[in-house]
Order: structure tokens, then C-alpha cells, then sequence
């Protein structure tokens, strides 16, 4: 019956590469597992699939170790295409990585929610696999990541590239945070520089320093007579450049041989993670995340485009939740009798005063700055919409007491949403050349009116190099929760 059904299958899959990656997909759910890997990419006759695959058998789970085709990893290993890059950095790189495993396993464990739908998106569009490995590199996969190039997000898109590609920035969302709609940029464009030069590694490098400079040192060197790929244009690259691809290559050896390292990949299985609901009213996030038994947190790794503490209903944003919560959420907001949102809309007067908007609505000032994202110095509302608390505003209070339905632990996706014991530590930094409040609270993820108060800041402007003190959050072993990212963000 399942090789009827894959035969069947693959007399309606497209034609082309993304032809076999379907088959390969499909393949695996139906339970067959590859016995040698594919030697070409090319379409092949349904008899030569059929020859290269076996069936496996089918255990219940007993929690116990995976078999081979239940593991992401080795999903990722048989979809890497593209010709390993042997180079002196290469070997610098990767032992830089191998040399911090604590960072290695923070980077792979984050990745763990978000790296099948990124292969899925990968393999549906016939790309090698190495392209899913590109947020270890970009972002640590850490979804709000801020470069100090206003670069963010898993794929580090700047304001303008973003745009570009269909992500929406306003005072309420940022897309380039958006897992679908960053993912989906970043493929579009990947695709775009690729095939203007035809070659993965150029394309790659013109991720991160531009394919307008990539394709200038091309045309120098085929004038000089000299090399026109990756390694032949490298001397006239930045270094962040030169780098680029050598730290992709050093992830994929890790990935293709964690062992020779030393260093154990998490069990991420090769199942999707998350679904999506829509919402057409205003709920808060910590609402909507209590609806779904999920830490706050988990939720906002999920839906980091999300910049304010409501998700406004009036576009039907769409929500991403774990697919074990999803029906938990949709009973429980089905069910739930209080309110969703805390915030309302308010229209600025012309000069009208903070001070005075906030205590129409029973906040302190510095809370309806934070809330809208205002720096802390400004005393007067531009003319506009801000958020403001409703009469009947949740309370931290009635949130804890909310009465909703939870999963058990034991039917639950562990990927992400794990409880551990987080402390309060103080980080110190310095302040860069054009630092604000403003820009630096910006940068290090927290409030600036937070950041004024640890700092015993009264205005917004740093003199460089000014000692900044920051309080993060960290799991009680020592490690910081959120990393901070810094690369030239040319995108």
C-alpha cells in the first residue's frame, strides 16, 4: 500500500529538482528510509527511487532513541549539495565554534523550533540544505536579534531590503522578526542574488555584503585574468566577508560529523513544530500566551514581530503556537469570559504633554513611554495613535488567576517550552560613538526607562565609550538568555 501510494504520489508531484526533494519528504512519512545517498539531483525514474529506498519498521514511541529518518539532523546531512569549502578560515572557524560547545548548544537548542519549517521551505524550493544552517551564522538563531546596523531578526534584514521583500514595520510589528515572513524573504532573495551569479558561494556572499559589490569584484578579477568565485574574489571582500562562508562550512562539518568535535546535536525531531491562528480582536501577549499554558517567553520566540504588548486585531496578524497548544488555545479563548486586551487607541492632540495623556489613563509616564517605544526625554506626543490602559485593564494579579484549561506535561513538544529557574545578573557594556538611551536600550533588548534607572541616567545622550550597566535575565547555570549580535547587517 505505501509504495502504491508513493508512486501515486509521484505521478502528481511538479517536475524539475523540486521533484525529487517532494519524493524525498513524502518518502520518509510513509515510513521508507535511504539506504545510499542520491547521486544526482536530477529527476529519476520511479523504479530507481524504489531501489534506493527500504521499508523501515514501524516502533511505537517509547521515548527511547529515534530512529535515523526521525531526526532533522540527518534530513539536513542528506540535502547538502553544495561542493565543501576547503580553506585555511574554514579550519580557523570551525574550530572556533568546537572550542565553545556551551555556545554551540545555546545555538543549536534555539534552533530547535524553528528548523523544520525552515528545511521544509529550503527542500520545496529545490535549494541545498546549507541554506538552512544560515541563522547560525546570521543570528544565532535568536529571533530578536539586533545588529548595531539596524540589521534583525533570524535572516538580520535591515529597514529598507525588508520593505523590499513585503515585511511590514510599524509601531506595532516588525516582520523582519516574523519566523514565515522573514523566512520567506530570505529565501526570495537568496534565490534572486543566486541566479544572478549562478553560483551558491557568490550568492551567499551577497547576502552579506551586496551582490552590486560581489558582482564589481567579479568584473575586476575577469578583467585581470584572475579567479571569479568565492575563493578568487576573497581578497578584495571585508573581512566580516571572507568569513561568511567559512563559518557556514565550519556549522555543516559540525552538522555532518558532530562526534569529530565533541559535540552532541540536540534530538530535534523531523516533525513541524508550530501551526498558526488568526485573530481578529486585540489580545494581549501575555493574555494569549497564558490561553496557550505557554511561559511568556516561548510565546514571544514564536511571535517576536510582535513589538508591543498587545497583537492588534484589526489586520488578522496571524499567531504562531506550538502545535500541541493550538485546539488548548482555541478552547480556552472559546471559553474564556474576561478580557483580552489591557490597551486601547488614543489620537495625540496637537502639543499635548505625556505627562498629562498618562495620567488621563491611570499610568505613570515612564510606563506610557515604554508602552509605545517613546524616548524617555521627550515630553510632548507626536500626532498620531498610542496605547493606553482601558478602565479594565488585566491586572498582573487576575492574569496569574486566570482560570484556564492546561496541557499535561507529558503530552507536550519539549523543543521548546521547558521550565527553568532564571535569575536577575548585571552586564556591563560600552556605549558606541552614537549611542542614546534611546539606541542602546534599543540594541540590548530592554526598556529605556529600565535602562535610565539602573543607570541613574536623567537625559538621553551617552558619550562614547560610557559605561552601561544592563540587568538580563539568565538561566541560573550562568547562561544569558538572549546573545547580542553584531555584523555589518549589509541586507
Amino acid at each position: 500500500q505505501r509504495c502504491t501510494r508513493l508512486c501515486t504520489h509521484w505521478a502528481t508531484a511538479p517536475l524539475g529538482a523540486d521533484r525529487t526533494n517532494e519524493m524525498k519528504r513524502r518518502a520518509s512519512e510513509l515510513g521508507f528510509t535511504r539506504t545510499k545517498p542520491a547521486e544526482t539531483t536530477q529527476p529519476t525514474e520511479p523504479s530507481l527511487v524504489m531501489e534506493s529506498l527500504k521499508v523501515a519498521r514501524v516502533e511505537p514511541d517509547d521515548g527511547g532513541p529515534k530512529p535515523a529518518d526521525a531526526i532533522i539532523w540527518n534530513r539536513v546531512r542528506a540535502g547538502f549539495t553544495l561542493t565543501s569549502l576547503a580553506h585555511p578560515l574554514v579550519d580557523a572557524q570551525t574550530q572556533a565554534y568546537a572550542s565553545k560547545p556551551e555556545y554551540l548548544k545555546r545555538m543549536f537548542d534555539r534552533s530547535g523550533r524553528y528548523m523544520h519549517y525552515i528545511v521544509e521551505e529550503v527542500e520545496r524550493r529545490g535549494m541545498p540544505t546549507e541554506i538552512a544552517l544560515l541563522p547560525f551564522i546570521e543570528s544565532a538563531f535568536n529571533p530578536q536579534a539586533y545588529s548595531s546596523a539596524a540589521a534583525s531578526g533570524l535572516w538580520q534584514f535591515i529597514p529598507s531590503t525588508g520593505k523590499r521583500y513585503n515585511m511590514s514595520q510599524d509601531w506595532v510589528r516588525d516582520e523582519r522578526r516574523d519566523i514565515l515572513a522573514a523566512t520567506k524573504g530570505a529565501l526570495d532573495y537568496l534565490q534572486y542574488i543566486h541566479s544572478l551569479h549562478k553560483d551558491w558561494y557568490l550568492a551567499l556572499a551577497s547576502y552579506n555584503w551586496g551582490e552590486g559589490a560581489v558582482g564589481r569584484a567579479v568584473e575586476r578579477n575577469r578583467k585581470e585574468g584572475k579567479g571569479t568565485d568565492y575563493v578568487g574574489i576573497m581578497n578584495r571582500m571585508p573581512r566580516e566577508t571572507q568569513n561568511y562562508v567559512p563559518k557556514l562550512q565550519a556549522i555543516k562539518n559540525i552538522v555532518q560529523n558532530p562526534e569529530k568535535y565533541g559535540f552532541a546535536l540536540p534530538p530535534v525531531p523531523n516533525t513541524p513544530y508550530f501551526g498558526t491562528v488568526v485573530k481578529t480582536r486585540d489580545i494581549d501577549t501575555k493574555v494569549a500566551a497564558k490561553l496557550a499554558d505557554l511561559p511568556l517567553d516561548d510565546f514571544l520566540a514564536l511571535n517576536p514581530s510582535f513589538t508591543r504588548p498587545v497583537i492588534p486585531g484589526a489586520k488578522q496578524p496571524i499567531i504562531v503556537l506550538p502545535l500541541d497548544r493550538i485546539a488548548l488555545f482555541q478552547d480556552n479563548l472559546a471559553g474564556f469570559k474576561g478580557q483580552l486586551s489591557s490597551y486601547q487607541h488614543y489620537e495625540v492632540k496637537d502639543k499635548e504633554r505625556l505627562a498629562g495623556i498618562a495620567q488621563k489613563f491611570a499610568m505613570s509616564e515612564a510606563d506610557l513611554k515604554s508602552v509605545n517605544g517613546i524616548p524617555a526625554s521627550h515630553a510632548f506626543a507626536s500626532k498620531g495613535t498610542l496605547l493606553v490602559l482601558k478602565d479594565t485593564a488585566v491586572s498582573p494579579a487576575a492574569l496569574e488567576k486566570m482560570n484556564v484549561a492546561q496541557l499535561p506535561a507529558s503530552l507536550g513538544d519539549t523543543r521548546a517550552h521547558t521550565e527553568e529557574e532564571y535569575v536577575l545578573k548585571r552586564f556591563t557594556y560600552k556605549a558606541g560613538k552614537r549611542d542614546t538611551v534611546a539606541s542602546a536600550a534599543q540594541r540590548y533588548g530592554v526598556s529605556a526607562t529600565d535602562l535610565r534607572k539602573w543607570n541613574n541616567f536623567s537625559g538621553d545622550k551617552l558619550a562614547r565609550g560610557q559605561q552601561i550597566a544592563v540587568m538580563r535575565m539568565v538561566k541560573a547555570n550562568g547562561k544569558v538568555v538572549v546573545a547580542k549580535v553584531k555584523h555589518r547587517g549589509r541586507r
